[in-house]
């Protein structure tokens, strides 16, 4: 179970405008990631200004697994997954960004008890 409480994409900027973070979601969504295994879910969605777009980044505020049966707190190195993945934003024309997020290999222990989620996510731009 991850949740995730804000989406932004960043604009790189160019002679006309500034380098800025956009928001795209800006309100809590928990996910079961194996529940939704090889399954869409819809993230969230906006307008965005024509141009070169360089990463997204998604706060996450909570995550947890189920390991042998006892629930466990995964914790979560900056609270922020950044993900580099240039993409370009033109008129007139729908950009669909997938995040394909592995969970399996997201999970790692860190000693007794211990996990650690170092998210493993790639993404498709259709």
């Amino acid at each position: 179970m991850v949740t995730i409480s804000k989406v932004q994409v960043h604009a790189s900027g160019d002679n006309t405008t500034e380098a800025e973070w956009i928001t795209i979601v800006d309100n809590a969504q928990t996910f079961d990631l194996i529940a939704i295994k090889d399954v869409k879910t819809f993230l969230g969605s906006t307008n965005l200004s024509e141009g070169k777009y360089t990463q997204i980044r998604l706060s996450v505020d909570s995550a947890a697994v189920t390991i042998n049966g006892i629930d466990q707190t995964l914790e979560i190195p900056s609270k922020v997954v950044k993900l580099i993945h240039p993409f370009t934003i033109s008129a007139d024309k729908d950009v669909i960004l997938t995040l394909d997020f592995n969970a399996q290999e997201s999970i790692r222990s860190t000693g007794k008890d211990k996990y650690i989620m170092n998210p493993t996510i790639k993404v498709l731009v259709e």
